[in-house]
């Protein structure tokens, strides 16, 4: 068995594990999986799925409210991502500055010829505004992520997205529920010399 098969069916594993550890003990209203598709006007469209597995535990005695203040908790996570050639899975710690931010830096692996991947993100959540950026470096190379949203209209949000090998360009998101989150976005890939567009539709849905 080759290296990259090996680090496959590692990766493969732990998804199966990460996938358990959200349906059963993430606590924290960010924890979700997703799948989306990505249509080029230069390639055939792309599916992959994806999951963000975070769980919070209070230390300390409980505030006087009812309100759990972040800042008195401990939390890890999470990460992992597949789509065809390309999986990973990292975990780490999970820093709450404020209530509204999350800092988060992991380790993990890859299907590369240099396994070793890490990853930080960051997360603001506001009552109208959400921020995420996240960077990954690893064996296959880097990655970025990054998206503003302010809720507009009802259960409506738009914003800005740009990430490696898909659309930079508008955002909208749609929530129906709590749950569930419908999104898109679409613009060129700002890397290539020829700049294809690009569309992303996706679903996230929230783990209870």
């Amino acid at each position: 068995m080759g290296r990259k098969e090996a680090a496959m069916r590692r990766i493969t594993v732990l998804i199966f594990v990460a996938s358990l550890l959200g349906s059963v003990s993430a606590v924290s209203a960010q924890s979700f999986v997703g799948t989306e598709v990505k249509i080029s006007e230069s390639n055939k469209p792309v599916a992959l799925i994806d999951g963000w597995f975070e769980a919070t535990r209070k230390v300390g005695p409980e505030p006087a409210n009812s309100e759990v203040d972040r800042r008195q908790a401990l939390g890890a996570f999470i990460w992992a991502f597949s789509t065809p050639g390309f999986s990973e899975v990292y975990a780490g710690p999970v820093w709450y500055p404020t209530p509204n931010i999350e800092l988060s830096f992991g380790v993990g692996i890859e299907n590369a010829d240099k396994p070793l991947r890490m990853g930080t993100a960051f997360l603001y959540l506001g009552a109208e505004y959400t921020v995420f950026s996240a960077y990954e470096n690893g064996g296959s190379g880097y990655w970025y992520k990054v998206t503003v949203t302010k809720k507009v209209a009802g259960r409506w949000s738009a914003g800005f997205h740009s990430r490696r090998f898909s659309p930079t360009g508008p955002l909208f998101e749609y929530r129906p529920n709590g749950r569930y989150t419908i999104w898109t976005a679409f613009g060129p890939d700002i890397e290539p010399r020829e700049r294809p567009l690009k569309l992303v539709v996706g679903l996230n849905v929230g783990l209870p």
